[in-house]
């Protein structure tokens, strides 16, 4: 049965989506193994600048995060068309390199820099993050 559900299910919707942001929990690594294209995360707890959480809560919402973020922005993953074997040392590159390129400039004393990482992560985020503000369903009841 673990099987059916790790390889066929359409949809995961994961309520408290910001619980499994580490990279130790069980819970996470079972979730890196569900194999589906649709991912939600819902959460109603900010991420507090903590970028490496903020960088695998991305994974485990959309797995082929990783490699967008190499093809991006590793020279050498575009140049050689690199390949690793093992999903690991691809999640582990792709964080280092997040992190080396677009939390240093967010974190820059230069607002220009700081605006060129947002931007970026903006960019890189555009196709699957949606953050809910508030609108006109806010005087419904229970909401």
């Amino acid at each position: 049965m673990a099987k059916v559900l790790r390889e066929s299910p359409g949809i995961v919707v994961l309520d408290e989506g910001h619980k499994p942001r580490s990279t130790k929990p069980r819970l996470r690594k079972a979730l890196m193994k569900v194999e589906t294209a649709q991912r939600v995360l819902l959460s109603g707890t900010l991420f507090q600048n903590n970028f490496c959480e903020y960088f695998n809560i991305l994974c485990l919402a959309r797995p082929k995060f990783i490699h967008e973020v190499l093809r991006e922005l590793d020279q050498n993953f575009k140049r050689k068309k690199m390949r690793m074997k093992n999903p690991r040392q691809l999640e582990s590159r792709a964080r280092k390199i997040f992190v080396d390129t677009i939390v240093r400039k967010i974190n820059s004393d230069d607002g220009e820099e700081r605006i060129q990482g947002l931007n970026m992560l903006r960019n890189i985020t555009s196709g699957f993050i949606d953050v809910y503000e508030g609108g006109a369903s806010d005087n419904l009841p229970g909401l």
